[in-house]
């Protein structure tokens, strides 16, 4: 009986060894999985919320010029995302090809499909529907996230290099 269950055991670690390695999933059904997974439509939601945050962060900057010379730089901006954004949708196939390489790299055709028929289901399609704000609030949660890390550990290591040089951030005048 004990010789009978360790070669079960050794038996489903086989096997779960084998799917881990499983067959490379085929290019049809990376295609299929983008497709279903509306890849495209999330580039251009992902795009458009790039453009609105990357706007968003250029203001303050834009802000900080001489009034005359705003008008020009804040025309500059736009127009550069105008032309980001109609490139990239222009390439967005190149870069859905790329992505599709990484998750052929990544993912067996046995997981692919489980992946489509999950898409294909009312619950993956409102998962879809709901990833590119999820994300974007994700990024902006992140970001601040690392703003503030980046400020404490600025700080920390502002008031060290104070202990060891006393005169780190006072003014030339004040430095004596």
């Amino acid at each position: 009986m004990l010789l009978c269950s360790w070669t079960l055991f050794a038996m489903g670690i086989q096997d779960s060894l084998w799917a881990q390695d499983g067959t490379p999933a085929s290019d049809e059904k990376i295609r299929t999985m983008l497709k279903v997974s509306k890849a495209d439509r999330m580039l251009d939601q992902m795009l458009d919320g790039l453009s609105l945050q990357m706007k968003q962060s250029f203001d303050p900057i834009i802000a900080t010029l001489p009034e005359k010379d705003r008008p020009v730089a804040q025309k500059v901006m736009d127009e550069f995302w105008i032309r980001f954004i109609e490139s990239a949708r222009a390439n967005g196939e190149t870069l859905i090809s790329d992505i599709g390489k990484i998750y052929k790299k990544h993912l067996t055709e046995e997981e692919v499909q489980a992946s489509i028929e999950f898409y294909q289901t009312p619950s993956g399609q409102s998962l879809l529907d709901k990833m590119p704000t999820v994300m974007m609030e994700s990024f902006a949660v992140g970001r601040s996230w690392g703003e503030k890390m980046g400020a404490t550990v600025m700080k920390g290591l502002v008031d060290e290099l104070k202990k060891e040089i006393p005169e780190f951030g006072k003014a030339p005048n004040q430095a004596n």
